[in-house]
């Protein structure tokens, strides 16, 4: 007799529902989404050289000063990235 391929011991009771993690990992998610949208909305505000830039020391707003700083480090991985990609292809012609 042939097994079957699930892996939890009753599959009509465990894959019917959602549970608190499912919703905790979606809250979470969710939540990263946002402030990485509102961190890049930010980020794309127009900017006149010489315009002073406002800074707080707020503990308040260090969360926000952190999110715009690990975009621009991701940004600055990505064109790392892709500059690599080019050196190596020309590299290896």
């Amino acid at each position: 007799m042939k097994q079957p391929r699930y892996y939890f011991s009753n599959l009509r009771r465990t894959g019917r529902y959602v549970n608190r993690w499912d919703l905790l990992t979606l809250v979470i998610i969710l939540s990263l989404l946002f402030l990485l949208a509102s961190g890049a909305s930010q980020m794309a505000a127009p900017y006149q050289i010489g315009q002073a830039i406002p800074i707080t020391l707020n503990p308040l707003a260090l969360p926000h000063y952190a999110i715009r700083t690990m975009l621009r480090l991701f940004i600055a991985l990505m064109i790392s990235f892709v500059n690599l990609y080019f050196w190596c292809m020309g590299g290896e012609k």
